[in-house]
């Protein structure tokens, strides 16, 4: 049941406007009631608590776009099969011998369960396939001093977003805050939020990565270990 709704003046919908009138609902629940904003002419506002992933429905709720990555990403781990090989953030759709992602458990990976467990090891091969742009500068170095001699890292990533400050599809919604890139996935029922870094072409090459461009706006990266 919803409470008597606060009527607002008309806001052209996929504006950032119409984003900002969800600013003045509280996610409450009651008694099985919820607050809500009639906005005139358009129809009602609800908002609902933030929510964990849904893990078990991970790949059903994303558009299968989110999880495409070049080949020679597969062709390096089947070079370095046999080794010491890691891939990080791969949720259930691992094939290095280690796993590390805080929030999903391989059934068949070797799942390094912490940071301090992941630094006892070194590695020959590192995969970031679709995750890189997740972790911290700070946790990429970190990365890159886990190499054994020769080692690599291999992943792929967008190529920033530079100005844009919004970009809106029919069931998407990004917003550019500078260092950081706000996503958002409308649902039937609900919008799924997540946040990433927004890194161009120049951080990487700066770290000692070999850039790729591939797909229009998606960088392949190749860094290798000469110490």
């Amino acid at each position: 049941m919803i409470e008597k709704a606060k009527v607002v003046e008309y806001e052209f919908p996929g504006t950032k406007q119409e984003v900002e009138l969800s600013t003045h609902l509280e996610p409450v629940e009651h008694l099985g009631r919820v607050e809500c904003l009639n906005v005139e002419n358009h129809g009602c506002i609800i908002a609902k608590k933030f929510e964990n992933v849904d893990w078990n429905n991970y790949y059903q709720q994303f558009p299968n776009k989110y999880f495409t990555y070049p080949s020679e990403i597969d062709v390096e781990i089947e070079k370095f099969k046999g080794r010491e090989t890691l891939e990080i953030g791969g949720n259930c759709r691992v094939s290095t011998k280690y796993s590390y992602d805080p929030y999903v458990k391989h059934n068949k990976a070797i799942n390094l369960v912490d940071l301090p467990h992941l630094k006892t090891l070194k590695y020959d091969l590192i995969v970031l396939k679709n995750s890189i742009n997740y972790i911290s500068e700070e946790f990429l170095d970190l990365l890159i001093s886990l190499l054994n001699k020769n080692g690599k890292i291999i992943g792929n990533t967008f190529n920033g977003y530079g100005d844009k400050k919004w970009k809106i599809t029919d069931n998407e919604v990004t917003v550019n805050r500078g260092d950081m890139i706000d996503h958002y996935l409308i649902l039937e029922d609900s919008i799924v939020k997540h946040s990433f870094y927004n890194r161009d072409k120049e951080f990487y090459l700066k770290k000692g990565f070999a850039v790729t461009p591939y797909n229009n706006n998606s960088l392949l990266l190749n860094y290798e270990n000469q110490s």
